[in-house]
C-alpha cells in the first residue's frame, strides 16, 4: 500500500486477515459489498486462515465482479485441510455471488500437485465452473491468448536461478469465469541468461492478467 500511493485502497482492512486483504484502484472501480469468512480446519502455527471477497463495480461501464483471495495452509501433511479449504471458498464465493456475476480468484493454495484431477485443491475449484488461463485452446473464453514466462513457477525461495517447468505446478492459482484473457505474466526481472536482476522482493513470484468482464 505504502509503495501504490494514496490513490489506492483496501478493502477488508481487519488486521486479523494479514495478506488475505484485497487492494483496488477506487478511480476504476468501486466497492459494491465486501466479506470475509475464516476457513474451519486451518488455523495452524497460530494463524488463522481466510477466504476474503468483494463485489466491485467498473465505473467506466457499470458491470460488476466478484474478486476473491485467499491463503491455505502451507505445512506438508495438510493436504486434507487444503482440499476442505477449497470446498469451504467455493461454497462462500457462491454465497457472496447469488446473481451469477464474473469471478476472479487469486491466492497462495499451497498446492504443488500438477493440473490435473489428482490435485484435489485444484479439481474442486475448477468444477465450481471457473477456468484456468494457462489451461485450454487459446480463443476459449477463460483462456490467456499472451502468456509471458508462464512456465516460471511461481515460489521461488529468493534463488537467484529461477525454476522453470512446462506443466508449471505452481503454489499460486488465478482462476476466472468464462471471460476474455489477453495476457497472463509470471512476473521477474531476468537477464538473459535467466537469473533474477536485483532485489527479489518476494519468495513468490507475482502473477498479473488483463482480463476483461464479459
Amino acid at each position: 500500500m505504502r509503495e501504490l500511493g494514496d490513490g489506492w485502497a483496501m478493502v477488508n482492512r481487519d488486521d486479523a486477515l494479514g495478506g488475505d486483504r484485497i487492494v483496488y484502484n477506487p478511480a476504476t472501480v468501486e466497492v459494491v459489498s465486501e466479506g470475509h469468512q475464516p476457513l474451519a480446519g486451518s488455523n495452524t502455527l497460530g494463524v488463522q486462515r481466510h477466504v476474503s471477497w468483494a463485489v466491485f463495480r467498473q465505473k467506466a461501464n457499470g458491470k460488476q465482479f466478484v474478486f476473491v483471495n485467499t491463503h491455505f495452509v502451507p505445512q506438508k501433511g495438510a493436504r486434507e485441510k487444503r482440499a476442505s479449504a477449497a470446498r469451504q471458498l467455493v461454497a462462500a464465493v457462491k454465497a457472496a455471488n447469488p446473481d451469477n456475476l464474473p469471478v476472479v480468484i487469486v491466492g497462495d493454495f499451497n498446492s504443488y500437485a500438477l493440473r490435473r484431477s489428482g490435485n484435489s485443491v485444484y479439481q474442486t475449484i475448477l468444477d465450481s465452473g471457473v477456468r484456468d488461463p494457462l489451461r485450454g485452446d487459446v480463443g476459449d473464453p477463460g483462456t490467456a491468448k499472451k502468456r509471458i514466462q508462464a512456465a516460471l513457477k511461481t515460489f521461488n525461495d529468493y534463488q537467484r536461478k529461477p525454476r522453470w517447468d512446462a506443466d508449471a505446478p505452481m503454489s499460486d492459482y488465478v482462476f476466472v469465469s468464462p471471460m476474455r484473457v489477453a495476457e497472463w505474466e509470471t512476473v521477474a526481472r531476468l537477464d538473459r541468461s535467466k537469473r533474477f536482476i536485483g532485489t527479489i522482493p518476494s519468495d513468490h513470484n507475482m502473477l498479473r492478467l488483463t482480463v476483461y468482464l464479459p
